[in-house]
C-alpha cells in the first residue's frame, strides 16, 4: 500500500468524533525510515498532502519490532508533529487506530488485551475528510481496516421535574 485512501465516505468528528484502525499482518523489516501510517481527516487525499497521520517508523533489527511513533499534522504538505515517543515495541498481529475527538487527536495500540491510549495531543485543525493508508516499504502488509463515526457519550442525567420522588407520571428529564 503507498497512499491509498478511503473515498466512497468521508467523516467527521462532530457528535462523538471518528476514528481509523487496521492490523499489521507484517511490519517493515531492515532499512531506516520505513514505515507504515494510518490517515484521518485528510481533507482532500488525492490533490494535497494534508489531515492527521499516524506513523510507524521501523527501527529495531529484523527480528525485534520496534518503532518510532509520530502523531502530526500535515497542513498542504508540511508536517507538524504534535506527539511522539521512540522505542515502542509493537508485535506483527497487533491494531493500531487514530482517533479524533474534536479537539483531541490520539493514538491506540492493541497488541490482544484491547485498545490502549499510546500518544494523545489538542489539536483542532481538522475535523472531517477521508481516512487512508500508506507505507514506506513494498513488504509491509496490512489488515482489518475499518474507519468510521465514533458514538456520542451517552447523557448524563442531572435532575428531574418535578423532583423525584413525585407521583407525576409525565415527568421532564434534564441532562
Amino acid at each position: 500500500v503507498n497512499g491509498a485512501y478511503y473515498n466512497a465516505a468521508s467523516y467527521t468528528a462532530a457528535y462523538g468524533g471518528t476514528a481509523a484502525a487496521v492490523t499489521l499482518v507484517r511490519g517493515p523489516v531492515r532499512g531506516s525510515g520505513r514505515s507504515f501510517s494510518l490517515w484521518l481527516d485528510a481533507p482532500e487525499p488525492a490533490l494535497t498532502k494534508s489531515g492527521y497521520e499516524l506513523r510507524f517508523t521501523f527501527v529495531g533489527e529484523e527480528e525485534e519490532r520496534i518503532y518510532n511513533v509520530t502523531l502530526s499534522k500535515w497542513v498542504a504538505g508540511a508536517e507538524t508533529v504534535l506527539a511522539s515517543r521512540t522505542n515502542v515495541t509493537f508485535a506483527e498481529g497487533s491494531s493500531l487506530a487514530i482517533v479524533d475527538e474534536g479537539g483531541t487527536v490520539s493514538a491506540w495500540t492493541n497488541t490482544g488485551s484491547g485498545f490502549t491510549q499510546l500518544l494523545s495531543a489538542s489539536d483542532a485543525t481538522f475535523n472531517s475528510g477521508s481516512v487512508g493508508l500508506s507505507a514506506r516499504d513494498r513488504e509491509t502488509s496490512l489488515t482489518t481496516f475499518k474507519a468510521g463515526q465514533l458514538a456520542p457519550a451517552a447523557p448524563t442525567l442531572t435532575r428531574t421535574n418535578p423532583a423525584s420522588p413525585s407521583e407525576s407520571s409525565s415527568p421532564f428529564i434534564i441532562g
